[in-house]
């Protein structure tokens, strides 16, 4: 139940313990600051159920608590921005929600992004990516349970707001949209991959 680093120094797998705190490790998300160090979003399990963070300062690792209100951390995508602020995307299993981790310069703060509808849950599977002009965005499943079935959306900020898009989906007995991975290119097009559910395709 513990979290852990592996990295290649040209000639071996050199293997670090990074959290070993309870039930850590899970829904890990690795990605590395501007200045060349690695740092890590993950989920710890029971019985805290939170989101945590670990980074390396050149000599160890250090982690924190950055969300602890209710089941959150799952499903965690980490990525850094040019003036390295960390931005983390989740799952919030108690609302059933997709949340959004933020390093402002000052501390992390944290937002909820997208809530779900009815007995539904917003926020599985995350992608997150930054445009090239920096802002967040992120892909995510959604799921409705009262219509089985389950959707691609999309999530995209302008610093004032999250803007939201359904991309495939909807109609009874259809779960479009898991496993998700979110890139862009020079043009600040996104692209996302994705499983149909359906017949089980990407």
């Amino acid at each position: 139940g513990d979290l852990k680093y592996a990295v290649y120094d040209g000639a071996s797998w050199v293997v670090s313990l990074v959290d070993s705190e309870g039930d850590v490790g899970s829904h890990s998300s690795l990605s590395f600051a501007p200045n060349g160090q690695p740092a890590i979003s993950y989920y710890e399990g029971e019985p805290q159920n939170d989101l945590k963070y670990a980074w390396y300062d050149g000599s160890t690792w250090r982690t924190m608590r950055l969300d602890r209100q209710g089941d959150v951390g799952t499903y965690t995508s980490l990525a850094f921005d040019g003036g390295g602020m960390g931005h983390i995307s989740y799952f919030d299993a108690t609302n059933g929600a997709l949340k959004y981790a933020w390093d402002d310069g000052f501390g992390w703060l944290t937002a909820t992004v997208d809530t779900a509808q009815g007995d539904g849950e917003t926020g599985l599977f995350t992608s997150l990516a930054l445009r090239p002009d920096g802002r967040p965005s992120i892909s995510y499943y959604a799921t409705n349970e009262l219509m089985n079935n389950g959707v691609l959306r999309y999530a995209e900020f302008d610093w004032i707001k999250w803007s939201i898009t359904t991309v495939e989906g909807g109609g009874g007995n259809r779960h479009i949209g898991t496993y998700t991975s979110l890139a862009f290119d020079a043009d600040n097009r996104p692209s996302i991959s994705y499983l149909e559910g359906v017949n089980y395709n990407l």
